[in-house]
């Protein structure tokens, strides 16, 4: 028997099982995934798989391919070749191809697009980028899904979300949705309008923190002042929503 995890690229992080007849069970000791598979790993043998490689489009044998890459790695300067990628699983061998491209002193990019270009907007904004457990599910009594769907991407916190106050801001009526006190369904690409309309109503109400923003936020003042400066009928209309949709979410639904 071994213990593994699983190197798909989602929440859960699933702690595996392998026996001897290489069936895939899950890790009863984990704290989040408590013995059970999503059912991407649950099936991961029966999805279809990249089997063969392809240059300009055309499926080659992998000893051309091989030295086709040898040949680019030959012949490009070291200084102008800049490692890019995706984390996907955390595990060590995963920092094997970025070790590689260290050594021949590449330019190494920090982590990837998504994840570095939120985490640099976060600290400019906050000072710090905090990630919670996903064990605080448990403890929050109203739970946010904004643009997302645990239901596919992360279907082990689906347990923690039973009883707690659901509130769901997406363009697409997932199946949460139903069940949920309240589901915003902004515009596609809205989200950014759709917080500042949050951010102008809680302030006209008086709901900041104030010790929070002292101790925590940079350049608010400037923050409010351009939030204040776009009208909220704009502001509506571009997110799609009404202030009715904001009064429920800030008043009625989450205080």
């Amino acid at each position: 028997m071994h213990k593994t995890t699983c190197p798909l690229d989602c929440f859960d992080g699933c702690s595996i099982i392998v026996g001897d007849d290489k069936v895939l069970k899950g890790d009863k000791e984990h704290p989040i995934t408590k013995g059970f598979l999503c059912h991407h790993l649950n099936h991961y043998h029966t999805f279809e798989r990249i089997q063969n490689p392809t240059f300009n489009g055309q499926i080659i044998p992998l000893k051309d391919a091989l030295d086709i890459l040898v040949n680019k790695l030959e012949t490009s300067d070291t200084s102008k070749t800049l490692f890019f990628k995706g984390s996907g699983n955390l595990g060590i061998m995963q920092s094997v191809t970025k070790l590689f491209f260290a050594k021949r002193g590449s330019i190494l990019a920090s982590g990837s697009l998504c994840d570095e270009a939120g985490d640099a907007g976060i600290v400019e904004g906050r000072g710090a980028n905090l990630s919670l457990s996903p064990l605080h599910v448990n403890q929050s009594e109203v739970v946010i899904l904004w643009g997302r769907n645990p239901s596919v991407t992360n279907s082990h916190m689906l347990p923690s979300l039973k009883g707690k106050t659901l509130i769901v801001i997406d363009p697409i009526t997932i199946d949460l949705a139903h069940n949920a006190a309240l589901h915003v369904k902004i515009k596609p690409r809205s989200d950014i309008y759709f917080a500042m309309l949050l951010s102008r109503v809680a302030y006209m109400e008086q709901m900041e923190d104030n010790d929070f923003i002292e101790k925590r936020c940079t350049n608010f003042k400037y923050f409010i002042d351009f939030v204040n400066g776009i009208p909220m009928r704009t502001l509506m209309e571009k997110c799609g929503t009404s202030l009715n949709d904001v009064g429920k979410l800030l008043l009625d639904t989450v205080f």
